[in-house]
C-alpha cells in the first residue's frame, strides 16, 4: 500500500490564495465584488463574499459557475467550496451604529 502525498498545509494555502488573487477576483472586480479566504478545515476552502458581490441574490450561480471550477480546476486537492454565511463584522458594526443614541 502505497502513501498518500499531502500537500503542506502552508503550500495548500498560498495556492488557494494565488487562484482567488489572480484567477477569480479579477472577474468580480468587474462586478464590484470579490472574494476572501476564510478558512481552510481539511480540503473544504471557506470563502466569504465581499463589496457587491456580498448582498448579491446569485452567490451561489456565482460560487457554482466561477469560483468552485476555477479553484478546484487549478488546485485539485481541494474537496469543495463553501460560502461563510454569518454575518462579517462590517455589518455587525453598521447596524450597532443604527441604534446608537444620539445626542
Amino acid at each position: 500500500m502505497g502513501k498518500t502525498e499531502m500537500t503542506p498545509p502552508e503550500d495548500f494555502k498560498s495556492k488557494v490564495l494565488d487562484v482567488i488573487e489572480n484567477h477569480i477576483n479579477p472577474k468580480l472586480f468587474e462586478h464590484k465584488g470579490w472574494i476572501e479566504l476564510e478558512e481552510i478545515t481539511g480540503n473544504k476552502v471557506y470563502v466569504r463574499f465581499r463589496g457587491a458581490c456580498h448582498a448579491c441574490a446569485a452567490i451561489y450561480d456565482t460560487l457554482d459557475s466561477e469560483v468552485k471550477p476555477k479553484l478546484m480546476g487549478l488546485v485539485p486537492e481541494i474537496e469543495d467550496v463553501l460560502i461563510v454565511e454569518e454575518v462579517s463584522s462590517e455589518m455587525i458594526d453598521y447596524a450597532q451604529s443604527l441604534f446608537t443614541a444620539r445626542k
